[in-house]
């Protein structure tokens, strides 16, 4: 028999990458992590109030909209995914079947995207698990301004330590846990949808109605329902997590398309059914709670404390999947973009982090941190393929300097005064200087320069 690894290796070979990864995801897993990227039972007790509050119960409308356009996005995928079986999904995608800017900005935009994510779902803790037990609100009781936020941020945390020790450990513990948590989740959905199911008390042609809403009332229902739209855009994407594991999976041109296909599928199938009988089986859609609070005032309603706690538990667990899922494709991202050397990190210094100067110890002692920080982390990762540069502006006409300037009584013509004796250029520096120079760092003019601090000063450090 042949040797799947060696033929999915080969394959590999002609896009011009060596295999790197470890190979080892089935059908199922591949399927899993774009499912519970998408993580509907915690994107549905998140963001029903939202939706709801905005176009009422036409919000299942607006899902069922958005569900047919993600479908066709999917279907585009699926082709790509099969076409193209490398790491890094959409961006790969768009490198090879577009140019190299437009991969690159497709890249950004998703990595940029996919950390914002993973904070996202990560926080969402805070709405399942001090509701199952107090002992989870680990800030305050509850009831202060401030506590609920402060609270999902330490969940956030912990959240996140927890699925980053699953990637550290490797795909396969990643792949065990991501799968135990989407079974977890499609067990749960199946069992809430029935439990909801029992208690139906109106019929599906409840989504044909606004409920007089504000923003139904305000926009008009159309606007009411496209702006809801948000909420099941919200939840369907990711879908394309299976492309981004394309390099770990065995015969990823078959199984990838397929696990696209399915896990927006299921998820989005899943979702549309459980928003419907919820609509169904809410006790009064009319309750301003329903609108504020959501899923979770629906599901105390109706099942009571002890079960609606023990659903909370699935949710807890969907949420937990979602954000490795989630954290696991942007991981594949930053492989994929600096095998590629498209991904390059330029931080901002200053060229008082190079000099010192009387009464600014600690910001001179923050801004040389930033400097040699850069250079350790372009030593770091320059086998990843990943540089590092620091941009050090010196006098830059912003604005920023004005309130030193205006605490020395300095005028327009003292500050140009002063310019004109320290700056060799004879001017301030403008943003678009530095932007040029954060341009020409980013580019691959820089591709062999890497932990390297570039002044921008107008020549001013010359002279020191």
């Amino acid at each position: 028999m042949p040797d799947n690894n060696k033929v999915d290796g080969e394959d590999l070979a002609q896009f011009g990458y060596k295999q790197e990864l470890t190979r080892s995801l089935g059908s199922f897993s591949s399927f899993a992590a774009g499912f519970s990227y998408l993580s509907v039972m915690s994107g549905m007790f998140q963001l029903f109030a939202f939706g709801f509050g905005l176009a009422g119960p036409m919000v299942w409308l607006s899902w069922i909209v958005v569900f047919a356009g993600m479908m066709m996005v999917a279907l585009c995928f699926a082709e790509s995914s099969a076409a193209f079986p490398i790491a890094g999904s959409v961006y790969s995608w768009a490198t090879r079947q577009g140019s190299e800017a437009w991969g690159w900005m497709t890249g950004w935009i998703m990595l940029v995207a996919s950390i914002a994510s993973v904070a996202g779902v990560a926080v969402a803790w805070q709405i399942s698990l001090p509701a199952i037990s107090p002992v989870f609100q680990f800030v305050g009781d509850g009831t202060g301004k401030y506590d609920f936020a402060e609270n999902a941020v330490v969940l956030g945390l912990i959240l996140l330590v927890l699925i980053t020790a699953a990637n550290v450990a490797g795909i396969k513990v990643m792949a065990k846990a991501n799968n135990l948590g989407v079974m977890a989740e499609l067990l749960g959905v199946s069992l809430f949808i029935g439990l909801l199911v029992a208690h139906i008390h109106r019929g599906p042609g409840v989504v044909a109605h606004s409920m007089g809403l504000p923003a139904a009332s305000s926009l008009g229902v159309g606007g009411a329902v496209l702006i809801a739209a948000i909420m099941p855009g919200w939840v369907m994407f990711g879908f394309d997590t299976a492309g981004s594991l394309a390099e770990e999976t065995r015969d990823p041109r078959r199984r990838a398309p397929r696990a696209i296909l399915n896990a927006l599928g299921a998820g989005g199938g899943a979702g549309a059914i459980l928003l419907l009988v919820a609509l169904m089986a809410a006790p009064n859609l009319r309750d301003p709670k329903v609108a504020s609070q959501g899923l979770p005032y629906i599901v105390q309603v109706l099942l009571g404390s002890g079960v609606g706690k023990g659903m909370l538990v699935f949710v807890v667990i969907s949420t937990a999947a979602g954000a490795l899922a989630i954290q696991t494709a942007t991981i594949r991202f930053i492989f994929a973009m600096a095998r590629d050397g498209k991904l390059p990190f330029i931080t901002t210094g200053s060229v008082s982090g190079l000099l010192g100067e009387p009464g600014l110890a600690a910001y001179d002692a923050s801004k040389g941190a930033v400097v040699n920080f850069t250079r350790q982390l372009a030593a770091e990762y320059a086998g990843a393929g990943i540089r590092v540069n620091c941009v050090c502006p010196g006098w830059i006409d912003t604005g920023f300097n004005d309130p030193a300037f205006e605490h020395e009584a300095l005028d327009d013509e003292a500050v140009d005064a002063i310019m004109l004796a320290t700056i060799p250029m004879k001017r301030q520096g403008t943003a678009e200087d530095v932007a040029s120079a954060v341009a020409f760092l980013a580019s691959d003019d820089a591709s062999y320069i890497s932990g390297h601090a570039l002044v921008v000063d107008g020549g001013l450090t010359t002279r020191i």
